[in-house]
């Protein structure tokens, strides 16, 4: 595979290829070219705020050539916070591109470094005029990993994701949260159901 508009497959952390029936290719990944701060290096270092952000781009070739990137998460809509660790999944008909991903833009998140998973419902996402709908898929913030809540785990997130789609529409999403059973700080896997055909 070749990848996204310019760019070397080594230059993304992490990405998400999906395809819809027709062979059109999807492809999602974060990264930090509009970051800011000093938010590279040590977490204990680091001074947010880091605005590291989530894109994708589309194909209608099979891979050949590349749309310019999308930025499904601009600063204009949720300030300049972090958004990473992105999986997705399209509908076979390719109305509709699902997005799951951590998520700092609620509350202080940025700043104490609690996290959230949002779900981006990117339609007309074949095209060079999307729109998105947005949708909080936790129901309260995660906290962060530290010596004091959790010295085993400390400074370190598993940032496990995974999105499907089901027969109906929905994002299907799977992923490490640190919001334990009766008020520990541990990592579990949860799961939701985001969305529906319209």
């Amino acid at each position: 595979m070749s990848a996204p508009h310019g760019y070397r497959l080594d230059d993304f952390v992490e990405g998400s290829l999906s395809a819809d029936d027709a062979g059109n290719l999807y492809f999602v990944w974060a990264d930090f070219r509009n970051g800011g701060g000093s938010c590279t290096g040590s977490a204990a270092t680091a001074t947010p705020p880091c605005n590291n952000d989530v894109f994708y781009v589309f194909s209608s070739d099979r891979g050949a050539t590349w749309s310019a990137p999308f930025n499904v998460t601009p600063a204009n809509k949720f300030g300049p916070t972090a958004q990473w660790q992105p999986w997705s999944a399209v509908t076979p008909d390719g109305e509709k591109l699902w997005i799951a991903y951590y998520d700092r833009s609620y509350g202080n998140c940025e700043f104490t470094g609690c996290n959230d998973i949002t779900a981006a419902a990117v339609r007309r996402s074949a095209s060079n005029r999307p729109s998105v709908d947005y949708t909080r898929v936790t129901t309260s913030s995660m906290p962060n990993l530290v010596v004091a809540n959790n010295p085993a785990e400390a400074g370190f997130l598993g940032d496990y994701m995974w999105v499907t789609v089901d027969n109906r529409g929905r994002a299907n999403v799977v992923w490490a949260d640190t919001r334990g059973l009766n008020q520990t700080v541990e990592e579990d896997v949860y799961f939701a159901i985001v969305g529906g055909q319209d």
